[in-house]
């Protein structure tokens, strides 16, 4: 098992930014490797909120979200053949405007990735490395 934390700052407000990151439809506009994605119920995004997904490579995942106090704190128990992760974000207001947001992933490989040991880390800190860049140019083309 191991944890990964990732930080983000952005000019939009907390509200706009946590509505953007934790309804995961939203990765329809910005993750290469997501074939579809839905939500259960269809609708607002709540605790209780379940996503379907599939993405290149990883096949099916399913993130359920356990925790919802928009538009401060989310949590998501996600699971895959690849790995489960325990995944928090966390959003603040910035002093003259905007929002920081941190992240944080308790991962624990399964499989192949297991099998990649430290390696396994590696790439999935470069992936979440990239997470705000990609947050930030999908939310100017709202």
């Amino acid at each position: 098992m191991f944890q990964v934390t990732q930080r983000g700052d952005f000019e939009e407000p907390p509200e706009e930014v946590f509505d953007f990151v934790v309804d995961l439809r939203n990765e329809r506009g910005w993750h290469p490797m997501l074939k579809w994605v839905e939500a259960k119920p269809d609708g607002p995004v709540g605790a209780g909120t379940v996503f379907d997904s599939e993405y290149k490579r990883l096949g099916r995942t399913h993130s359920a979200l356990v925790e919802c106090e928009r538009p401060r704190h989310a949590r998501f128990d996600v699971q895959s053949k690849a790995a489960d992760m325990d995944m928090t974000f966390r959003f603040e207001p910035r002093a003259g405007g905007g929002t920081a947001m941190g992240f944080s992933a308790l991962v624990e490989p399964k499989g192949a990735f297991r099998l990649m040991g430290p390696l396994a880390k590696t790439m999935f800190e470069r992936e979440m490395a990239k997470r705000p860049q990609q947050f930030r140019e999908a939310l100017a083309k709202r």
